[in-house]
């Protein structure tokens, strides 16, 4: 079975309004995802660190092939949770298995099932566009936020899973965070470890339903993993996901992942002045 963590519906009860800052004057968060992604990949320095692991962007702008000494076999497709409920997040190796993934150049606003709207932080083959990072939300209520990933983790079915929430509804820069990491390590390939979070603001009249996640055990081969946030009154969430790595197959730290949450939050709140 699948293991879901779900909680009862948070709402915040604030009305939206306008928020004048040195970058922008937004009315929400899904009108300003492509401006967001631009402001923070600027600071794409303070999602890493120098232990970690420069991986290949090997494959195209929707996956990664390989991302050197095997760290993937042909895997790591992201797709956002869809309104139909499609599970991407098994074993496989072929795109076309993956037919809703997204593409890590897409810097700009970009829409996906109708109603959710990503941008990238960049892809390219430098360092510089480490770690492989991507914003979405909705512009409906009532229907699920959050992104999956799934693919062929190269590990062949060894390593050790390390997987749970960094942050479970805590508040992090005066977001609501959900922070849950999903990661292969302890394996002679380098370890991977995707990092989803998902915010809500009482800015954005942000309201949480049902808190779902999810991650593969290494035996099946795959990277298959998910957060995302469902049920009727969902509504104004921020789901931001991103690949982390260490060579040799060091573990990724629960402590790293805090760090990493609490920068990205970090510059979300300077991006919106509050």
């Amino acid at each position: 079975m699948s293991p879901v963590i779900s909680m009862t519906g948070q709402s915040f009860g604030f009305n939206k309004r306008k928020v004048s800052t040195a970058t922008a004057t937004v009315t929400s968060i899904y009108d300003s995802i492509g401006a967001l992604a631009t402001y923070m990949s600027g600071y794409m320095s303070e999602y890493r660190n120098s232990s970690f692991y420069s991986y290949s962007l090997d494959g195209d702008a929707t996956y990664i092939n390989d991302g050197g000494s095997d760290m993937y076999d042909g895997g790591n497709f992201t797709t956002p949770w869809l309104i139909a409920g499609t599970n991407y997040t098994s074993f496989a190796n072929a795109t076309a298995s993956y037919p809703s993934r997204i593409s890590y150049a897409n810097t700009t606003q970009t829409l996906v099932d109708t109603s959710f709207r990503y941008a990238s932080l960049g892809y390219g083959t430098s360092p510089d566009y480490r770690p492989l990072t991507v914003i979405g939300t909705r512009n409906t209520t009532g229907n699920p936020i959050g992104w999956q990933k799934g693919g062929n983790s190269g590990a062949d079915g060894f390593g050790t899973l390390s997987s749970g929430f960094v942050y479970n509804g805590t508040t992090v820069n005066g977001f609501t965070t959900y922070a849950y990491i999903r990661q292969t390590y302890n394996a002679s390939d380098p370890s991977h470890c995707d990092l989803y979070i998902l915010l809500g603001s009482s800015n954005w009249d942000s309201s949480f339903g049902t808190i779902s996640s999810f991650a593969d055990p290494v035996a099946n081969g795959g990277n298959g993993g998910y957060l995302f946030t469902s049920g009727a009154g969902v509504k104004n969430i921020l789901a931001i996901t991103t690949l982390l790595s260490k060579s040799g197959g060091t573990q990724v730290t629960n402590a790293e992942c805090e760090t990493v949450t609490t920068n990205i939050t970090n510059r979300v709140k300077l991006y919106f002045g509050y």
